[in-house]
């Protein structure tokens, strides 16, 4: 069975676009976030889903750990998968991490800290906004990244039941993206970004982010 691995920063749409991209006949997701990687009392569980997948008929076998994003290496050693990582403009996923953590410099750093492990590995980029705003063309560079046909029926992933995505922790956040993603595609909502939230994010480190991944800052 291959396997394909999805993370990058959080809040950048690995929920959405695991989610849309479980409702592919060949692909088997166990809407987990394993952390087996990331946290050594949870090195087990991947190995666990992994022994049930074998046991599937789908081709494809795909985890979605954000975190994962620092331990890219390992896991080609260990597992040899493709790699799908996603992206957003930062000024927008700077903001949506304040509203979880209620502390910009710890949504600012892990910003950074997060998109430039992205930088440094080899894998297929999603922009988020490419996502939303194109889904039918990103998928389809998607699934030709990990050699499988497009299949219409993501476009309507909304509209399939699935399992509520769960992690280890019992995350509180947890429930507010399983809301979501029981949703058609949307836009979120967020208020005019004023100048001095921008100034506040522009740094050297944030203007190298948004240049490489093609945003305007």
């Amino acid at each position: 069975m291959r396997k394909v691995f999805v993370c990058g920063c959080g809040h950048t749409g690995t929920t959405l676009l695991s989610t849309i991209l479980s409702t592919h006949s060949n692909i088997y997701n166990p809407f987990v976030e394993t952390w087996s990687y990331a946290d050594p009392q949870y090195s087990y569980l991947l190995d666990l889903l992994l022994r049930e997948a074998e046991t599937r008929k789908e081709e494809v076998f795909l985890e979605k750990t954000p975190r994962h994003v620092y331990y890219v290496d390992q896991i080609r050693r260990d597992h040899n998968p493709h790699f799908i990582f996603t992206v957003r403009n930062g000024y927008d996923c700077v903001m949506s991490l304040e509203k979880r953590y209620e502390d910009f410099n710890k949504a600012f750093n892990r910003y950074i800290s997060d998109h430039f492990e992205v930088m440094k590995n080899n894998g297929h980029v999603v922009r988020y906004e490419d996502l939303i705003s194109n889904t039918k063309s990103t998928l389809k560079q998607i699934c030709k990244y990990i050699d499988l046909p497009f299949e219409n029926q993501m476009l309507k992933y909304y509209e399939i039941e699935h399992p509520d995505w769960r992690d280890p922790d019992d995350d509180p956040n947890m429930w507010k993206r399983n809301k979501q993603v029981k949703l058609p595609i949307y836009k979120p909502e967020h208020p005019q970004i004023d100048e001095w939230f921008k100034e506040k994010c522009r740094t050297s480190e944030f203007i190298k982010i948004m240049e490489h991944f093609g945003y305007e800052y």
